[in-house]
């Protein structure tokens, strides 16, 4: 069942509220309310709040389990419970002009979200956790246009951890910090060039291992307009950032090799070509 009821008392307040509920035959009834608001000081500044839940049923299939070999995993004990979730976001967007032709616009946005009964897997199978897995953070995002150029930049802070696990409570491979930065020039009708950049920030691994290394990634987009159709060529990964650049992947021999957890590219520089065509 779901039930869902948007209101508007005035020019300014905006809101939406939901409420579902879900039966599963082994697990019973979900209760899923979720609310949303929107404050509107002028037409250039709003706020907009959030809160809901969530949840979802166990299943052997994850990325733990296909790097064990799902054959190797025992099935779901009757004791693993779905996980369920509660999370909330606040975010504020603000826009602005700049001289006679600039616009700045702003998006700044917070959250976090604690999930609870996470399902992890151990040594000998699937168990539900008795402590939650807690992700916060923040996003910024700024994006400054002045005729044909624009600047966008944006930065994500996530701090994610499993509080079950004490000893080592960083979510393994969840990077810190990242960064976005495009810079884009377009001549209206004729092309446009887009010089896009992406900072990964180190990350934890599991057992105790050493933490990964940072990098950057760099993309070029070329397109050129014609009357009925435009061709574009896509860049990604310029410098040919890999993995294995960094450090060995491969553990052991060749006839019996393990690899380390992958975090980063593996199959360096890619270029294509596409057209598209307007009927």
């Amino acid at each position: 069942m779901f039930l869902q009821d948007d209101w508007k008392p005035n020019d300014k307040l905006s809101g939406q509220a939901g409420f579902r509920t879900d039966y599963v035959n082994q697990f019973g009834f979900f209760a899923l309310p979720r609310l949303a608001l929107m404050y509107k000081f002028n037409r250039d500044f709003y706020v907009r709040a959030g809160g809901g839940y969530g949840y979802m049923l166990p299943t052997p299939f994850s990325t733990e389990s296909e790097e064990r070999g799902i054959n190797t995993i025992p099935a779901l004990s009757s004791g693993v419970k779905p996980e369920q979730s509660i999370g909330s976001n606040f975010d504020f967007n603000y826009r602005s002009r700049v001289g006679d032709e600039g616009v700045i616009t702003i998006n700044q946005s917070f959250f976090i979200t604690q999930i609870n009964d996470p399902m992890e897997l151990e040594t000998f199978g699937f168990q539900t956790e008795k402590k939650p897995v807690v992700t916060q953070g923040f996003e910024t995002n700024v994006r400054y246009k002045m005729d044909d150029l624009q600047f966008v930049v944006g930065y994500t802070f996530v701090d994610a951890r499993r509080e079950y696990y004490p000893a080592q409570s960083f979510v393994p491979l969840t990077p810190r910090d990242r960064v976005v930065a495009d810079v884009i020039y377009e001549k209206e009708g004729k092309y446009s060039i887009a010089l896009e950049e992406f900072y990964t920030s180190s990350m934890y691994r599991d057992f105790n291992e050493t933490n990964t290394q940072p990098y950057f990634i760099t993309g070029l987009i070329l397109q050129k307009y014609f009357k009925h159709f435009s061709l574009i060529l896509n860049c990604e990964n310029i410098f040919d950032v890999r993995q294995t650049r960094f450090e060995n992947i491969i553990i052991g021999s060749t006839e019996n090799p393990t690899f380390k957890e992958l975090y980063a590219p593996l199959d360096g520089r890619v270029f294509n070509i596409a057209v598209r065509v307007k009927l």
